[in-house]
């Protein structure tokens, strides 16, 4: 542990599984206290508490929260957690999101919805509650997480690549 992230709060949201928990499990090596996220507890794969419970028993310090954060309520939740346990917000990673998988004339309004929510929409609303916490303290640090398909395309995946171009955005 070369402590770069020592004394910050960092906020990964998506960090039960995959890239997110990835994310959340190096800056806490790094020494920052990490609140970890996604949206249920049932989720297959992993979730916010195993990713917890992996950077505790490392020795670190993790909150877990379950909130929907392509949600108004969810965002708030989740910055707003992280501010009462751990005083302050220095670090936000944007990486929630998933693939969907569907060519334009197969996926449904809904599924096109739902994918815009969780990548673009959640990026903006974690960001808008976060900048003010920011703000107040006059230092802090936005990452939002895209893909290579938000840059190319992909076939099969327009949902997806609109969504993470939205994020690139």
């Amino acid at each position: 542990m070369i402590g770069r992230l020592s004394g910050k709060v960092a906020v990964v949201t998506g960090s039960g599984q995959g890239i997110g928990k990835a994310i959340a499990v190096l800056m806490a090596q790094e020494g920052a206290a990490v609140v970890t996220n996604n949206r249920s507890p049932d989720s297959p794969g992993g979730t916010a508490i195993d990713t917890a419970r992996d950077i505790k028993a490392a020795g670190g310090k993790a909150l877990p929260i379950f909130a929907d954060v392509s949600t108004e309520e969810g965002a708030k939740l989740l910055i707003g957690s992280a501010v009462r346990d751990f005083g302050t917000v220095d670090i936000l990673v944007n990486n929630a999101g998933r693939g969907a998988t569907a060519l334009v004339e197969d996926i449904t309004v809904a599924k096109w919805d739902e994918q815009m929510g969780v990548c673009v929409k959640a990026a903006f609303l974690c960001s808008k509650f976060v900048i003010p916490v920011m703000k107040k303290q006059r230092c802090g640090r936005i990452i939002s997480v895209s893909s290579r398909v938000g840059l190319h395309g992909m076939a099969g995946m327009a949902a997806y690549a609109a969504a993470k171009a939205g994020v690139v955005g």
